[in-house]
Protein backbone atom coordinates (compact mmCIF):
# COMPACT_ATOMS: atom_id res chain seq x y z
CA UNK A 1 0.00 0.00 0.00
CA UNK A 2 1.54 3.30 -1.03
CA UNK A 3 1.72 6.18 1.42
CA UNK A 4 -0.19 9.30 0.41
CA UNK A 5 2.17 12.26 0.04
CA UNK A 6 1.39 15.57 1.66
CA UNK A 7 0.55 18.63 -0.42
CA UNK A 8 3.87 20.23 0.58
CA UNK A 9 5.81 17.14 -0.43
CA UNK A 10 4.11 17.04 -3.85
CA UNK A 11 4.77 20.78 -4.31
CA UNK A 12 8.47 20.35 -3.49
CA UNK A 13 8.77 17.48 -5.96
CA UNK A 14 7.06 19.48 -8.71
CA UNK A 15 9.23 22.53 -8.11
CA UNK A 16 12.33 20.36 -8.08
CA UNK A 17 11.40 18.87 -11.47
CA UNK A 18 10.74 22.34 -12.91
CA UNK A 19 14.04 23.68 -11.57
CA UNK A 20 15.85 20.69 -13.05
CA UNK A 21 14.29 21.28 -16.47
CA UNK A 22 15.21 24.95 -16.36
CA UNK A 23 18.82 24.38 -15.27
CA UNK A 24 19.33 21.60 -17.81
CA UNK A 25 17.82 23.67 -20.59
CA UNK A 26 20.01 26.68 -19.91
CA UNK A 27 23.12 24.53 -19.58
CA UNK A 28 22.32 22.87 -22.91
CA UNK A 29 22.20 26.21 -24.70
CA UNK A 30 25.34 27.87 -23.46
CA UNK A 31 29.03 27.62 -23.14
CA UNK A 32 29.77 31.19 -24.11
CA UNK A 33 28.13 32.54 -27.23
CA UNK A 34 26.61 35.66 -28.66
CA UNK A 35 23.06 36.27 -27.55
CA UNK A 36 20.99 36.30 -30.73
CA UNK A 37 17.28 35.98 -31.49
CA UNK A 38 17.48 32.22 -32.02
CA UNK A 39 19.07 31.77 -28.58
CA UNK A 40 16.47 34.05 -26.96
CA UNK A 41 13.70 32.00 -28.60
CA UNK A 42 15.25 28.78 -27.29
CA UNK A 43 15.59 30.27 -23.82
CA UNK A 44 11.94 31.32 -23.86
CA UNK A 45 10.92 27.77 -24.84
CA UNK A 46 13.01 26.32 -21.99
CA UNK A 47 11.41 28.72 -19.51
CA UNK A 48 7.89 27.91 -20.66
CA UNK A 49 8.60 24.16 -20.56
CA UNK A 50 9.84 24.68 -16.98
CA UNK A 51 6.42 25.99 -15.93
CA UNK A 52 7.55 29.62 -15.67
CA UNK A 53 4.67 30.82 -17.83
CA UNK A 54 4.60 32.76 -21.09
CA UNK A 55 4.44 36.29 -19.65
CA UNK A 56 7.31 35.72 -17.21
CA UNK A 57 9.39 33.92 -19.86
CA UNK A 58 8.97 36.88 -22.19
CA UNK A 59 9.86 39.31 -19.41
CA UNK A 60 13.01 37.39 -18.46
CA UNK A 61 14.28 37.02 -22.02
CA UNK A 62 13.36 40.64 -22.81
CA UNK A 63 15.34 41.91 -19.81
CA UNK A 64 18.32 39.77 -20.80
CA UNK A 65 18.15 41.02 -24.40
CA UNK A 66 18.14 44.69 -23.31
CA UNK A 67 21.62 44.43 -21.84
CA UNK A 68 23.27 41.52 -23.61
CA UNK A 69 21.83 41.18 -27.15
CA UNK A 70 24.65 40.66 -29.66
CA UNK A 71 27.21 40.24 -26.88
CA UNK A 72 28.91 37.13 -25.55
CA UNK A 73 26.95 35.62 -22.68
CA UNK A 74 27.68 32.62 -20.49
CA UNK A 75 25.42 30.14 -18.74
CA UNK A 76 26.39 31.66 -15.38
CA UNK A 77 25.42 35.17 -16.53
CA UNK A 78 22.04 33.92 -17.73
CA UNK A 79 21.34 32.04 -14.50
CA UNK A 80 22.37 34.99 -12.33
CA UNK A 81 20.28 37.42 -14.36
CA UNK A 82 17.23 35.16 -14.30
CA UNK A 83 17.61 34.56 -10.55
CA UNK A 84 17.73 38.31 -9.86
CA UNK A 85 14.76 39.00 -12.14
CA UNK A 86 12.69 36.17 -10.62
CA UNK A 87 13.48 37.41 -7.11
CA UNK A 88 12.29 40.87 -8.14
CA UNK A 89 9.08 39.45 -9.60
CA UNK A 90 8.38 37.41 -6.48
CA UNK A 91 9.10 40.34 -4.20
CA UNK A 92 6.61 42.49 -6.07
CA UNK A 93 3.82 40.00 -5.29
CA UNK A 94 4.97 39.09 -1.79
CA UNK A 95 2.23 39.61 0.75
CA UNK A 96 1.04 37.81 3.83
CA UNK A 97 -1.84 35.41 3.48
CA UNK A 98 -4.73 36.44 5.68
CA UNK A 99 -7.35 33.81 6.35
CA UNK A 100 -10.79 34.79 7.53
CA UNK A 101 -11.52 31.95 9.96
CA UNK A 102 -15.13 33.07 10.29
CA UNK A 103 -15.76 32.16 6.64
CA UNK A 104 -14.69 28.53 7.19
CA UNK A 105 -17.19 27.82 9.94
Amino acid sequence: MSEKKSWLSRLKEGLSRSAGKLAGGITGLFTTRKLDQATLDQLEEVLIASDIGVAVAQRLTGNLAKDRFGKDVSELEVRERFAADIAEILQSVDHHLQIDHRATR
